[in-house]
């Protein structure tokens, strides 16, 4: 894939990674994960 910044414009992609994540089947963060994710980030 060629991400060169003269093809395309940064909100381009941007937008295609915002939604290709926002269509995943299960978050990045996993539901299962939630609690021990929200424990490690408030050390």
């Amino acid at each position: 894939m060629d991400l060169d910044p003269d093809t395309w414009d940064n909100k381009t992609i941007t937008s295609g990674l915002k939604n290709y994540l926002r269509c995943l089947a299960e978050p990045l963060m996993t539901y299962r994960h939630h609690k021990d994710f929200i424990m490690a980030v408030s050390k």
